[in-house]
């Protein structure tokens, strides 16, 4: 799925469990964000917004977020007690792997953040892995102090604002290498691709990551998109260099770049509205 150009969240997962958000590219979330203005909306929002005033029914619980494609979004990935924060919502056992995340969109306000996560007591058992994130603002994430949760092996091109974002094996503080090298602070709507985001030779996120084959082992190849058949190019960690790529793209050393003759059959989602791309 593509979204971009959307005026509230691009994809928002609300009081529900069992859930998988996986392989979307999301940009360019706009500049206002439903009923805030002057703040761009969320890529990925995992919320607990019950609405019954039922404090145990405040629950998000067994969410895997992997393969995903962000940028200039405001907080591209958001894990949040949206307006019941009173609560004290939860999230549980909620994996966040192997997601690209380029350039929050920063409206001035300090609010823009890679990943972000609102604090909770209840927090448990979950994990942030193998995430990408390049930006140079250095408000790259919102980390609860909170040992229930997990971060590691993210690479940040700078040093994350929130030291518990850091963690014990994440790889040095550097730019991620990706295909496309600049303009990503203006993007236009309707311009960005999945080959965008294609580490190149070299990337720092090259076989940095965890393993993670217990919880997943199949993941992008943003390189190699098969635009005839509307399909993700869908490859194994597990078959390509000495280890686990950081982000959402399996890097192939030396690999010749597809480039497709028609446009893609994709359906896009613009706004509100969905629309199917024209031959």
């Amino acid at each position: 799925n593509v979204f971009y150009n959307c005026i509230g969240m691009g994809i928002y997962v609300n009081h529900t469990k069992n859930s998988i958000v996986r392989y979307n590219l999301i940009y360019y979330t706009g500049s206002s964000c439903w009923r805030v203005s002057n703040r761009a909306p969320a890529g990925i929002y995992i919320t607990d917004e019950a609405g019954d005033n039922i404090i145990q029914n405040y629950l998000s619980e067994n969410h895997q977020i992997y393969g995903n494609l962000i940028a200039n979004a405001g907080k591209s990935i958001l894990l949040g007690s949206g307006a019941h924060n009173e609560y004290d919502p939860a999230l549980i056992n909620v994996d966040i792997y192997n997601n690209t995340i380029v350039f929050p969109r920063d409206n001035g306000d300090d609010s823009s953040r890679c990943i972000s996560v609102d604090p909770s007591e209840k927090h448990s058992t979950s994990n942030i892995k193998n995430n990408l994130c390049w930006t140079t603002s250095g408000l790259s994430a919102n980390a609860p102090n909170n040992a229930n949760i997990t971060w590691d092996y993210n690479l940040w091109a700078i040093e994350p604002n929130d030291s518990d974002a850091k963690g014990i094996n994440d790889p040095s503080y550097a730019a991620p290498k990706l295909a496309k090298v600049s303009g990503w602070e203006n993007i236009v709507p309707g311009t960005l691709n999945y080959s965008d985001f294609d580490l190149q030779d070299g990337s720092p996120a090259i076989d940095k990551g965890s393993d993670l084959s217990e919880e997943f082992t199949n993941i992008l190849n943003c390189d190699w998109v098969d635009w005839d058949t509307s399909e993700f190019p869908i490859g194994s960690q597990k078959t390509q260099g000495d280890g686990w790529e950081i982000g959402a793209d399996i890097h192939v050393e030396n690999e010749t770049v597809f480039k497709p003759k028609i446009k893609p059959l994709l359906t896009k989602v613009s706004g509100f509205k969905i629309i199917s791309p024209k031959n």
